[in-house]
Formats: structure tokens, sequence, C-alpha cells
């Protein structure tokens, strides 16, 4: 057996014999001294121990087995245990779980399938680089095992050749060049049990390290979890997650698991706090949103009572205007029937007024207005007494007369009565353009004899103001006071009897209808000359 053969059978049986002291119990994390078997390739193995490793004096094989092209054999590799025990959170609950009991169990479980998935990954990573340094020493022993062959066979070719003849020569002066070739160094060989005292002195600080940092990662997960500052709870643990793999310290292993079964604990307060305050919010907003309903309900309820009070009030305010416009409906029909009894009855000589009247070529009153006044006259539909409408609050655009004249009608008992004049030209008329300057738009309303004929109209032989002024009620006083030559003059001086003779009035007590107006829809616009 050569002594590459002897070497790696040594290596394999102490390797068995370390795996083999430990009590059939895999740890948690694979050593990096403890390969598997089936990691170096069987083949080389083989053909070593029965080509090369032949009594001393054997031919080495003509075509060795090359070990980096030859595919190390897959070996199946069982899954490690979790190096922390990660208790879920309250197994032991009801299958009913609230919404947030179900999402919290999944998180759990995501948290859990992440810690596992973390340390596969760790597990493939740290195979892989023994893998990676296995290949490295394979190519050393391939390149050792290369090199052994070359020397043998450059040893056979030394012993096939002749002699060298050591008689010394005569040589010419000149020097004869030789052609010489440098020997190519030798890298220095690095026996296994050195690599391996170096692995395992490499996995003892690691793992030394890992412990010293895992050590100082605890007192201040522990602080957290005192002070319940989950967050930095958790990433110290993360911290020590990335350690504990290289870990074999039981203490602080078990350390470590308390630190997740406290975590696992802080968590579950956490969460109950978190929803005791939900629930607590809850209620709260419920009880907000109850007493909110409340005062909506009773400011309803008020609104509602105001509204029905408003109604009722309405109905109230209603029905008083419904009375009142009853009241005012029934006063003024009892007027209407009053101002139309005014024209209900004649005087007793009432035709021969009407006769004398046209004898005299009078066939119509006449009455002078403002323009503005006649939309009022067609609504109130007749003419009344300034007296009525200053009674009755009823008010006109342009009224007639002054304070002086109304205060002499008060005096002899004329203010309920409307004027009309015998003659189209009345020289009040021209007084009331000139005191407007002209502005005034005067127009004559002709209203029919037939008023003159009630029982209460009355006859002056002069304007009613003056203090010479008389008057009747039957025809003797038209036959005797009228001056009917004076009424058909179209002018005359002021100052003059005619001018105060043409002033001859007809007095309507209080009321004339608008069917007595024969142009009220279109008065006549009076003139004016100088």
């Amino acid at each position: 057996m050569g002594f590459f053969d002897k070497f790696i059978s040594l290596f394999k049986k102490k390797n068995n014999e370390e795996i083999e002291s430990k009590d059939g119990s895999a740890s948690d994390v694979v050593a990096p001294t403890q390969y598997p078997d089936d990691n170096i390739n069987p083949t080389l193995h083989d053909s070593q121990s029965s080509k090369v490793g032949e009594d001393s004096g054997a031919k080495v094989a003509d075509n060795p087995i090359d070990p980096i092209e030859s595919p190390l054999t897959e070996t199946k590799v069982e899954s490690p245990s979790l190096p922390i025990e990660i208790i879920p959170g309250k197994e032991n609950r009801p299958s009913e779980l609230s919404y947030i009991d179900a999402i919290r169990a999944a998180e759990e479980e995501r948290k859990k399938r992440e810690w596992l998935e973390f340390l596969r990954t760790k597990r493939a990573k740290r195979r892989k680089e023994l893998e990676e340094e296995l290949n490295i020493l394979d190519r050393q022993l391939e390149y050792v095992q290369q090199r052994i062959l070359a020397i043998k066979e450059e040893r056979k070719s030394i012993e096939k050749s002749e002699l060298p003849n050591f008689n010394m020569l005569q040589y010419a002066p000149d020097a004869i060049p030789v052609n010489g070739f440098p020997l190519p160094p030798f890298p220095p060989i690095i026996p296994m049990r050195e690599y391996q005292a170096q692995r395992i002195e490499e996995e003892l600080r690691i793992r030394e390290a890992a412990e010293n940092a895992v050590l100082n990662f605890i007192p201040a997960v522990r602080n957290a979890i005192t002070k319940r500052d989950i967050a930095e709870a958790e990433g110290g643990l993360n911290l020590i997650s990335q350690q504990i793999a290289f870990v074999e310290n039981q203490d602080i292993r078990d350390k470590v698991k308390e630190i997740v079964l406290a975590i696992t604990e802080l968590r579950n307060q956490l969460e109950d706090e978190r929803r005791d305050r939900e629930e607590a919010k809850r209620k709260q907003e419920a009880l907000e949103a109850k007493l909110r309903a409340e005062d909506q309900e009773r400011e309803r309820l008020e609104r509602e009572k105001a509204r029905q009070k408003e109604e009722e009030e309405k109905k109230e305010r209603a029905r008083q205007y419904q009375e009142e416009l009853q009241a005012k409906a029934e006063a003024q029909r009892k007027e209407i029937s009053r101002l139309e009894s005014l024209s209900s009855t004649q005087k007793d000589d009432a035709d021969d007024i009407e006769e004398f009247f046209k004898d005299n070529e009078v066939l119509y009153l006449y009455h002078f207005t403002e323009a503005s006044n006649i939309p009022l006259i067609k609504q109130r539909k007749g003419l009344f007494s300034w007296s009525y409408l200053e009674s009755h609050g009823l008010k006109i655009p342009y009224p007639g007369g002054d304070t002086l004249s109304r205060g002499l009608d008060r005096d002899k008992g004329l203010e309920d009565y409307v004027r009309l004049s015998l003659c189209k030209s009345h020289p009040m008329a021209y007084r009331l353009h000139k005191e407007s300057n002209g502005d005034a738009k005067i127009v004559l309303l002709k209203i029919k004899i037939d008023v003159a004929l009630f029982e209460s109209t009355l006859f002056c032989d002069i304007n009613a103001a003056d203090s010479n002024a008389k008057i009747g009620d039957n025809l003797k006083f038209i036959e005797n006071g009228f001056d009917f030559n004076a009424i058909k003059l179209d002018w005359c001086y002021s100052g003059t009897i005619e001018h105060k003779k043409r002033q001859a009035e007809v007095m309507v007590k209080t009321y004339i209808p608008a069917k007595y107006i024969v142009n009220l829809d279109n008065p006549e616009e009076m003139t004016f000359n100088n």
C-alpha cells in the first residue's frame, strides 16, 4: 500500500472513530471536521489502493483517475434540528379564534417558517464551504500524485540511461555553451494533519467568537425585554440567531431559549394589550357614537318640537290673518254697501235737475287730477274723498289740496266730499300747473251727470273753500246760484265775479264709483296757455 493510500485510510479511520465516539446523536450543527464519507470520491480511493498502493518497485498506473473531474457523490443530508426551540404561543386556545387571533397565529407561523428557512440556508452555505475546501484538498492531492508519477518516470529514465563518462577530456581553449534548463520550484506540501489542526483551530476560534457575541447580545436583549421594547428585543434576537449556529455550549443555548420564550411572552402580552386598547377604543367610539346619536336625536326632537310650534304659530297667524281678511272683507262689504247706498237713492227732484243741466248744455261733470293717480283710481274702482283715504290709510302718489284748504273743508264739514266742476278749464287746475312749474301731468276725468242726482250730493255756487260760498242740495238752489254764462266761458280774468262763478262745484258724498267715470281708461290730458 502506498503512502497516500495509507494516509487517506488513516484519515477515514480517525473520522469514523470521532463520529462513533459521540453518543449516536448528531450535533445541531455539523462540525467542519466531520466530513461525510461519501464526500470523498470512492473511485479515487479504490483505484489508488489497487494500482498505486502495491509493494515497492511496483509500477504506477498509466492513467490514474482525476479526482477533480470525478463528480462527488450526492449525499442526502437530513435537515438539522433547530438551534433554538421556538414554542408557539397559546396552542390550546379554542378553535373559534377571533379575527385578530387568526392573524396573530398566521404571523407566528410565518415567522416560524422564515426561521426554518434561515437555518436551512445557513446549513446549505456551510456545506458548500466544506465542499469547496474538500475540492481544494483533492486538487492538491492530485498535484502531489502527478508529481510522484513524474518523479518515478524520471527515475526510470535515469536508470535506463548509460552511466556518464567521468574521464577528463581535453577541451579546446574556447568554452562550449551548454543548454541548461531551470528546475521549477516545488510548492510546499502541507500534511493533512496540519490542515486538520488548522481547521479545528479555526472552528474553535469561530465558536468562541460566536459564543462571546451571543453572551454580549443576551444582556442587551434582556434589557429590551425589561423595557418592553419588542422591536429592540427582536433585533437583538436576530443578531443572536446569526451566531447561534456556531454555538455548542448548552448553557448559552438554554439562555437563548429563555430569551426566545421571554420575547414570545412579551409579544403575546403586547398583542393582548393592543387588543385591549383596540377594544377599549372601540367601546369608547361606540359610546361616543351613542352619545352623538342621542344628541342628534335630542336635537331632532327639539327641531321637530320647534317646527311643530312654528307650524302651530303659522296656523294661528294664518287663522288670525284669515279672520282679519274676513273681517276686512266684511267691513269692505259693509263699506261698499254703504257707499253704494249713497248712489242708490236719488233726490226727489232728480229728473228736473238732470233736465235743467241738459237745457244749460251741461252733459258731464269734471274732475282734474295728476296722471300718476289713475292706476290707483282704477285699482280702487272709483274716486274717494281725501278724508276717506286718510282715515283708511290709503295712500295716493299726488294728493290734491293743501293744508289750508283741508282745514277750511273741516270747518265747513265738507272733508268727506269729492269735488266736481261744471267746466273743463277749471282755474284751480291752472294754479296746480303753475305751482309744479309745468312738471305735473294733469288729466281731466269726465263723469256722468248722474252723480249730481244722488240724494247726498251738494251744490256750491262758487269754490266751497271761499268764505262767501253758498251750499244747497236742490234744483231751486241750482237755478238761483249757478251762473251758467260764466261757467261756459273758456277764460276770464281773476278777481272778477265771473272768475268765482266759473268755480261752482258739485260735491258727491265720499265715493264716486268707476262706472260713472267715462274716460277712466283714456283720460284727457289738459294743456295750458300763458
